[in-house]
């Protein structure tokens, strides 16, 4: 029986079926088949993947009311044995980092796999009759307070180490399968919650579905047919390849037989306005897969050897200045300045403070807001205003950026 994970059916629904068959392909022949690898490449998965083991030991050590620095070292050096050092090392700091303002829940359980056959009834993780099975980095059910009594939540924690996590990933297909096994784990709660931790941000996506609610229970619902759907949807998959879309992300392009003839039509024809722009949109996703092949190697080659001359110009990472908003709530307190007029209690200020941070702003809509504001707030002008209110708000780093710049003329000897 075929057997599947989050990640592999995100492959499968992102990409195409070839890509599932390659994805689960590779974890075969992988040193670490037991985990999982992420879309973003083999590179980014292993650094996860350390990250992950190392917070799992952070966990454990805060549970028993111990310091956890020691735990983590050894298991980072422990994974040097099967992944790069530099990799580990990376994961290393990011989880040092992480556990100095992470509080790891209570009673919880971390790094928790569970598997379950076709009729959601659990098995063993390695058994011939699982259908999906996936791991929790951290769960657990705990009492709380609430309006409506005392309730027992059923928590669901999953850490991601990437740059480009948003609050939508709550509506992955993850996040349906951490809702669909949630009650079978805990059949004892009232209600769910699962939470989305961007551990490069310190910031926490989150979203509570009570069990007496019947919208709630109407998305659940929906939530467990969209995932019972993909499993059966990639059952019936031949592993066809699909050009198009999904191969701007797919890390399998190179190997896929379909994704190459369209490259040669692509290089030998010229593209016609005649042509179906579904077509020309096809074309442009093969192109733009293939960019990002060269520059996955240009880039590693600017990382060991510096800038790449080419002509008049130069390729690789440029360093220029970086605008960082350090605290999204500032924006409000900005508004409130300026309005003196609107009056809000502590409950008011605390449901706009949590808005606006899960809006996750930046830095343009803070100088939107303190431009919009400066007359209010006694400033001169615009660009004072900012000087001001951007201090200690916003933090201003030099930053690498990748692309090409003019080159610089070389001084004569």
């Amino acid at each position: 029986m075929r057997s599947y994970s989050p990640t592999s059916l995100r492959v499968f629904t992102e990409n195409c079926p070839a890509a599932l068959e390659h994805y689960l392909n590779q974890k075969k022949e992988s040193l670490l088949a037991q985990h999982e690898w992420e879309v973003e490449g083999p590179y980014m998965a292993e650094v996860g993947i350390a990250f992950h083991a190392i917070v799992h030991q952070a966990g454990l050590q805060r549970s028993k009311g111990l310091s956890p620095h020691a735990a983590m070292e050894a298991m980072a050096l422990t994974l040097t044995k099967r992944i790069a050092p530099d990799r580990v090392n990376l994961a290393y700091e990011m989880a040092k980092e992480f556990v100095i303002y992470h509080e790891f829940p209570e009673g919880f359980s971390f790094e928790h796999g569970v598997a379950f056959d076709a009729q959601w009834q659990p098995v063993a993780w390695d058994s011939d009759q699982r259908k999906l099975r996936l791991i929790f980095d951290a769960v657990g059910c705990m009492q709380i307070e609430e309006d409506r009594g005392e309730l027992m939540l059923a928590v669901a924690q999953d850490y991601k180490t990437g740059w480009a996590v948003k609050a939508d990933e709550l509506e992955s297909i993850q996040m349906d399968a951490y809702l669909t096994v949630l009650p079978l784990i805990f059949p004892e709660a009232d209600a769910l919650r699962i939470q989305i931790i961007a551990t490069r941000f310190n910031q926490t996506y989150e979203k509570t579905f009570l069990l007496c609610d019947d919208e709630d229970v109407a998305e659940l619902q929906k939530r467990k047919n969209r995932l019972k759907f993909y499993l059966k949807s990639a059952d019936l998959s031949d592993g066809t390849a699909r050009v198009g879309s999904g191969c701007i992300n797919c890390n399998w392009s190179t190997q896929c037989k379909a994704f190459s003839e369209r490259l040669a039509q692509i290089v030998s024809n010229s593209p016609s306005e005649n042509t179906s722009p579904v077509e020309l949109a096809r074309d442009l996703a093969v192109v733009e897969s293939r960019m990002k092949e060269l520059e996955v190697i240009l880039k590693e080659h600017a990382k060991n050897s510096g800038l790449i001359r080419v002509d008049q110009k130069t390729l690789g990472f440029n360093v220029g200045e970086e605008r960082r908003l350090m605290d999204a709530a500032k924006i409000l307190e900005v508004f409130l300045r300026a309005n003196p007029s609107i009056k809000l209690d502590d409950g008011q200020r605390a449901a706009m403070r949590g808005l606006i941070i899960s809006m996750d702003p930046g830095v343009t809509t803070f100088d939107d807001v303190v431009k919009a504001c400066a007359k209010q707030l006694g400033y001169k002008t615009k660009k004072e205003a900012l000087e001001e209110e951007s201090k200690g708000v916003i933090k201003t780093q030099q930053s690498p950026r990748w692309g090409w710049r003019k080159a610089e003329l070389e001084q004569a000897s």
